[in-house]
Formats: C-alpha cells, sequence, structure tokens
C-alpha cells in the first residue's frame, strides 16, 4: 500500500467528520429550545420592570425577533436569533436624540456537558445572565454596570 492509498483513506475519513459535523434536526431543535427560553425570559423581565411602575415596551416582531424598549430613557434593545447559524444577536437603538446606546453582541449557542447553552465571548453564561447583560443597557441605563461597583 502506498501512499496514495494512505491519502485516499484520509480524504474519506475527513468527509466522514465532516458529515458527523453537520447539523442535524435534534440540534436545530435544541437551539430553539434555548431561544424560546431566552425570548420568554425577556418577555417575563419586561413585565416585571412594568409591574415595578416603570415604563417598558415588550414586542414580538416575528417568531426569530423581540423588540424592548424602555420609553423613559428612550433606548430599545433588538434581539434576534439566527438558529441556523447558532447565534442570537441583539442591537440596541436610540429613540431620540442626543442618546448614548452600547454597540450590538452576539451569544453563540454551542452544546455545553450535552445540553445546548449559550455563550458570550467563548464563556457561558446562564440564561439570566444573558437577558441581564441584554437588558441592563436598556432597562437601567443610569445604572452602573455590577463590574464598574466591583
Amino acid at each position: 500500500m502506498g501512499w496514495i492509498t494512505n491519502q485516499l483513506r484520509r480524504i474519506v475519513k475527513l468527509e466522514n467528520t465532516e458529515e458527523d459535523k453537520a447539523p442535524s434536526a435534534d440540534n436545530s431543535l435544541a437551539s430553539q429550545s434555548v431561544w424560546v427560553q431566552l425570548k420568554n425570559g425577556i418577555q417575563q423581565d419586561a413585565e416585571e420592570f412594568r409591574r415595578a411602575g416603570r415604563e417598558c415596551e415588550f414586542e414580538l416582531s416575528d417568531k426569530d425577533q423581540v423588540c424592548v424598549l424602555n420609553t423613559s430613557a428612550r433606548v430599545a434593545a433588538v434581539i434576534t436569533a439566527d438558529l441556523d447559524a447558532n447565534i442570537v444577536e441583539y442591537d440596541y437603538q436610540a429613540e431620540g436624540d442626543n442618546v448614548a446606546v452600547p454597540e450590538k453582541g452576539v451569544l453563540t449557542i454551542r452544546e455545553h456537558g450535552g445540553t445546548e447553552q449559550l455563550f458570550s465571548a467563548d464563556q457561558l453564561v446562564s440564561p439570566e445572565q444573558a437577558r441581564q447583560m441584554i437588558l441592563e443597557p436598556v432597562l437601567f441605563p443610569d445604572l452602573p454596570t455590577d463590574q464598574a461597583v466591583a
């Protein structure tokens, strides 16, 4: 057996590995579950904020996008899931003049410990941590972050 046979075997092995890495329907369903949990949590956070007597609107733009608007601070967060790419993007929008907003961010959905989990900058984050990271600049724009206080 020569080097050509070895190379051909490597090609077959690599092709099989690529097929194993292809996203499966189960993986897509798991990502969908992570997104639904995040979306529902964001809606609950917005409702809790309103119950506390604060101004906040939650809008379900479509099944893969939500918007949270703090009407008094004139800041909105648009959160969009791209489940084919296993990412959740969040972008901030100023709803008026002279309103500063943070830059957009991305969460990835990856397998960790046998289940799909959210990651920010390669760090595992809980759904609650993800919601706080996304919503804090909208709901509490004048409050220093936990990192600034520490």
